[in-house]
């Protein structure tokens, strides 16, 4: 495999918004690919991305996306 992402090898970094976490596994001037963490009952402000698109693929929880 060419980019091995160990991800318990990088760090925590909390995010512009209070109880949002992220490891960065690939930044491109194009996107990004992160894993995130969210604290128990936090909210993100509504925002758009015009020129791209976001997926979230969820590994525990039950959030709600609007």
């Amino acid at each position: 495999m060419k980019n091995k992402i160990i991800s318990d090898s990088l760090e925590w970094n909390e995010g512009k918004v209070k109880g949002f976490f992220g490891k960065d596994f690939i930044n491109a001037t194009n996107g990004t690919v992160k894993l995130v963490k969210v604290a128990p009952h936090q909210k993100y402000p509504v925002h758009k991305h015009p020129d791209k698109m976001e997926y979230a693929y969820v590994v525990q929880g039950n959030p709600a996306f609007f």
